[in-house]
């Protein structure tokens, strides 16, 4: 997530981790919950105000000890954990539950056929005009993934593992040159689809 994001796209990325209370949630009210937790967040300077009223910021020490937390507690990767041994770490891999890459390609370098990742329930990799090639097994061995999003993925077919993701219930497809969409109709449980330009 960068520094200055969207309450929209916070919400269509967490609405099926489970993280707002209450399972039976409508959309509406898990967004009007999520309206109300960031709030409480900003009133606790725990969160800044962003350039306008639909959007919020961090401050860099607070996103520092929430990044280094995660990866301690929670086995949560991301840009930060730039260390290649740590990436290297097949143990700390398949403990890992997210995996958010905002700007970086470490993945596709250190691990060209796919990730072996069975507790991952959510992946970003947001990294704008990128010429990553997913390969076509790169989703083999994540079977929790609840949580996909490829920002601006520049192929133009899905990678035919996608089908295999049979947990997945929110797919991110914003900016992406992908022509072919029908492996999506696999997805049973999918619950937010985002196909933004």
């Amino acid at each position: 997530m960068e520094n200055n994001t969207s309450i929209s796209n916070l919400f269509k990325n967490i609405v099926s981790l489970g993280i707002l209370e209450g399972a039976n949630l409508t959309i509406e009210q898990a967004r009007n919950r999520l309206d109300l937790v960031v709030k409480e967040l900003k009133d606790s300077c725990l969160l800044l105000d962003g350039y306008n009223k639909e959007r919020f910021s961090m401050h860099d020490v607070v996103r520092i000890v929430a990044i280094t937390c995660g990866y301690l507690d929670h086995y949560v990767f991301t840009e930060r954990n730039d260390i290649e041994s740590e990436w290297k770490d097949k143990d700390k891999l398949r403990k890992c539950t997210i995996i958010s890459l905002v700007g970086n390609n470490i993945i596709t370098q250190l691990s060209p056929e796919g990730l072996d990742c069975p507790e991952l329930e959510f992946f970003d990799m947001s990294k704008r005009g990128s010429s990553i090639k997913i390969p076509e097994g790169f989703f083999k061995v994540m079977p929790k993934l609840k949580v996909l999003n490829l920002f601006a993925i520049q192929q133009s077919l899905l990678p035919l593992s996608i089908d295999l993701l049979t947990n997945l219930q929110t797919l991110c497809l914003d900016y992406s040159k992908i022509k072919d969409v029908a492996i999506i109709g696999k997805l049973k449980k999918l619950k937010v689809l985002s196909l933004r330009d």
